[in-house]
């Protein structure tokens, strides 16, 4: 995968779940990241990172397993985020993989205040990254930042060789356009209604067709949601049964990301609530079509 310039991420997965083996990430300049994985089971055996640069995380995934052995990440910029960004829910396993002269805040990030953990970090190995706001050779968790650093101390990949791997359990991906070959060649539609810890991932995937993202009656978001996509319509799915409770941080932003070429415009909010604000900036902020 090689070349890729737009706003999302040069992969974007929604599936039960998939494995990549063997397999190159090299070049991409975009806004998203190289790979943007929304609760799906994501494998990766014996695959390169390099050379890309994204605003957000390398590979992002919300939701789902996350299980990377032998992986090789060297000379990636994340200017705004991490190689490896985890949230919502996702389980973390690292093994036997490598992080060398890549640039990000922080070098892999666990969201733990969503849901993510780290579940094994095993013969890891960092050397010569250059991180500008925690400097962890290893994962940061949580909002407390804590460290925890890699074991390795050499890069296991150097010396790996060829083989195979058990790939019985590997997801072929459908072609989105029809092929004339039969079987799915669309999109699996999402769920009757979403959550606050997934509605934001569904909309910058754009999983509903229509745009209509039913929120599920009695979800409480917590945390800030960010819209900068067009022609979404955000329904509670029982009227004022959803609740904006943020604290001091803005409950919603709706706005048009230059830097990633996108655009907001005819952007619906209905059925809503906001409450509890503190913060000193607004409870929602527009800056939009």
């Amino acid at each position: 995968f090689t070349g890729y310039t737009g706003p999302d991420g040069a992969v974007l997965l929604a599936a039960e779940s998939v494995h990549f083996e063997d397999c190159d990430f090299i070049g991409v300049d975009g806004g998203g990241g190289s790979l943007f994985s929304l609760f799906t089971d994501l494998k990766m055996t014996r695959c390169h990172f390099m050379d890309n640069v994204v605003t957000g995380g390398i590979i992002q995934i919300a939701g789902g397993d996350l299980n990377i052995d032998y992986g090789d990440f060297a000379d990636n910029i994340a200017a705004d985020g991490a190689i490896l960004f985890a949230t919502n829910g996702t389980s973390v396993s690292v093994s036997n993989s490598c992080f060398a002269s890549n640039t990000a805040q922080g070098l892999n990030y666990i969201d733990a205040e969503s849901g993510a953990v780290l579940v094994e970090s095993v013969n890891n190995w960092a050397d010569d990254n250059i991180l500008t706001f925690v400097d962890c050779p290893g994962f940061v968790i949580g909002a407390a930042l804590t460290c925890e650093p890699f074991d390795g101390t050499s890069c296991a990949v150097d010396s790996l060789e060829p083989g195979t791997d058990d790939v019985d359990d590997t997801i072929f991906v459908d072609d989105l356009v029809d092929d004339g070959l039969g079987g799915d060649d669309g999109i699996t539609p999402g769920p009757a209604c979403y959550t606050d810890k997934d509605l934001m991932g569904s909309i910058m995937l754009g999983l509903e067709e229509s745009g209509l993202y039913t929120v599920c009656a009695g979800s409480i978001f917590e945390d800030t949601l960010i819209v900068t996509s067009s022609n979404v319509v955000i329904k509670c799915e029982d009227h004022q049964g959803c609740t904006f409770m943020p604290g001091t941080e803005s409950a919603l932003i709706v706005y048009s990301d230059t830097d990633a070429s996108t655009v907001a415009s005819n952007v619906t909010i209905s059925g809503m609530e906001f409450t509890g604000y503190t913060g000193p900036d607004g409870a929602v902020l527009l800056a939009a079509e």
